[in-house]
């Protein structure tokens, strides 16, 4: 009778210190590592998003709840915000010894911004399912989601455009010794520029592109303040009009070669007064402009008129500047009249209010409306 006590209580010390050791053995070697197969994305794309979750550990997990939210703009297998600011995702699964688990799910972004997935929750027990444990499973996780790309035919009014006295300060001519490229053949290209390598690997007729004798840049100045005063609010719609207009632009520079950049008034970085990505080229830049516009926000961290004034003493007077606005003020248009004293070419981008209010006092710029059912197109 004592060596059966005494055999049931060294199971019992044994049974003690296993239940005790057992989340020091097993969960340390729990890991999670959730991924995308791309960095960034569109806006409306639908992504593969992979987890996986592996168990290095020598024990077995009889049962483990993963518990999550994710951002109300996003739409995850299906499950659609109903309202709340974050999503709640569940998962429950078994989890053997020695082994990894791989779950596939698909996410379909509905708004361009910076992404930063939570870490996820767990509850779980020991193998004999006496005690409950909790935790945390971290990895990082972002995405960086661009504005939409449109042809800015359907993004501006071009019925509304006015063209002021503007002065053809440089001839812009190819460089036939520079060769960049090449491009779909059109009708009326001499059939000397024909690129022949380049149309054996494509399957098309293709024709060589060449360098300008003048560099060929823009600067994109947009102003993220849509209200004439910061205690009015903000208007969504014009904000995200603005960026489309702007990543448009971008798309166009990048496929025409040409050289381009950032400023605005919005500081996408904490501590940061605003947004000054100078001219360059090529999908780094690319990619560097499309992350700054996909953090756009109402936020204004001081007037368009000092990024007006910035930019057109930073960059030469061969560039040209794009101001893409929704409000416009004596001081913003001080600053653009000063520029084009300095021998800057400027286009206005902006709101047919505008356009109707400040157009006929200043002819020597070019101004470009937006069109009303531009959301529909």
């Amino acid at each position: 009778m004592e060596i059966f006590v005494g055999i049931l209580f060294f199971m019992g010390c044994l049974l003690s210190i296993f239940i005790e050791r057992w989340p020091k053995w097993v969960l340390p070697k729990v890991f999670l590592n959730r991924s995308f197969l791309v960095e960034n994305c569109y806006v409306g794309d639908v992504l593969p998003l992979t987890w996986k979750v592996s168990n290095a550990a020598r024990f077995p997990i009889s049962w483990i709840k993963f518990d999550t939210e994710f951002s109300p703009h996003m739409t995850v297998d299906d499950v659609v915000s109903d309202g709340k600011e974050w999503v709640d995702f569940r998962g429950i699964s078994r989890l053997p010894a020695k082994s990894d688990l791989i779950y596939n799910y698909t996410c379909t972004f509905n708004k361009r911004g910076y992404y930063l997935f939570r870490d996820v929750k767990f509850d779980t027990v020991d193998y004999l399912g006496i005690k409950k444990y909790e935790g945390n499973l971290c990895d990082r996780l972002s995405m960086y989601v661009y504005p939409n790309i449109k042809p800015i035919d359907l993004l501006l009014d071009k019925s509304q455009q006015l063209m002021g006295d503007k002065e053809v300060r440089r001839w812009i001519v190819e460089d036939p010794l520079i060769h960049v490229g090449s491009r779909e053949y059109s009708s009326g290209d001499p059939m000397k520029s024909i690129h022949w390598n380049a149309t054996a690997q494509t399957g098309k007729m293709q024709v060589k592109k060449f360098a300008y004798t003048t560099e060929i840049s823009a600067m994109l100045l947009i102003n993220s303040q849509t209200k004439d005063h910061f205690w009015q609010g903000a208007e969504d719609e014009l904000l995200e009009r603005m960026v489309e207009t702007a990543a448009s632009y971008v798309s166009r520079f990048e496929k025409n070669n040409e050289g381009y950049g950032l400023s605005s008034n919005c500081p996408i970085q904490e501590g940061a007064s605003g947004v000054m990505i100078s001219v360059a080229k090529g999908r780094k830049h690319y990619h560097k402009i499309f992350r700054a516009l996909s953090q756009m926000s109402h936020y204004a961290s001081c007037g368009m008129e000092n990024i007006i004034d910035y930019s057109t003493r930073l960059n030469p007077r061969s560039t040209r500047m794009v101001v893409i606005t929704g409000v416009m003020s004596d001081r913003m248009m001080a600053a653009i009249r000063l520029g084009i004293q300095k021998g800057f070419d400027f286009e206005i981008i902006t709101t047919k209010a505008v356009v109707d209010f400040w157009a006929p006092s200043s002819p020597k710029m070019i101004w470009h409306v937006f069109r009303e059912d531009a959301h529909e197109c």
